[in-house]
């Protein structure tokens, strides 16, 4: 009787400690699964603002009236002007950021964010779930949006904050990542021709 006894209770013990390795497993599984999507949400989050930030650092940048390179500013859109080359006698590209829903994911808080240089259009997810844009004049005045016509030539500093979420999600948890930054295009403090 002790024999069987010792048996069930030693077959207790390994059926404990399998159970235990297999929950270790899939913990460590998922940790990773979890990891990866943190990973991709940053990657996207370092992209995007690279790529935003660049264009946004050269707004007015060769042109030879700078403070009227600002076409039209509002929450989700921002439309302005810089020179690719300024050797090649100011020929000024126009830069549109626009947003729009992406209904194509299984994450439905992702957008899209369209930018059209030229004859380019280029379209961006990354994990984007919100892209907006905040307005300071030379003061540090946040100002209305969308900014009226008159007031474009007053903008010096552009917010910028964008959240990114993984598309997946794990126990109906998903990965995120945020970016804010101000950005003041140097292109919009000076006229040129003055002192």
């Amino acid at each position: 009787m002790n024999a069987m006894l010792d048996t069930i209770m030693a077959m207790i013990i390994v059926g404990l400690f399998i159970l235990a390795t297999f929950q270790v497993d899939t913990t460590m599984k998922m940790n990773a699964i979890y990891l990866r999507y943190q990973l991709h949400a940053q990657q996207g989050a370092t992209v995007m603002s690279d790529i935003v930030e660049y264009d946004m650092r050269k707004i007015g940048h060769g042109l030879r009236q700078p403070l009227q390179s600002i076409h039209s500013a509002d929450s989700t859109q921002i439309v302005f002007s810089y020179s690719l080359n300024v050797e090649s006698g100011y020929d000024s590209i126009r830069v549109n950021y626009y947003t729009e829903t992406d209904i194509s994911q299984t994450n439905p808080d992702l957008i899209r964010l369209h930018r059209i240089s030229g004859g380019d259009h280029h379209t961006y997810t990354m994990g984007l779930t919100s892209f907006r844009l905040r307005y300071f004049n030379q003061r540090g005045d946040e100002l209305a949006r969308p900014v009226p016509n008159d007031s474009l030539a007053s903008i010096k500093q552009i917010e910028l904050d964008m959240s990114f979420s993984s598309e997946a999600e794990i126990d109906g948890e998903r990965s995120h990542a945020q970016y804010h930054s101000r950005i003041t295009p140097k292109n919009l403090l000076v006229q040129y021709g003055r002192n």
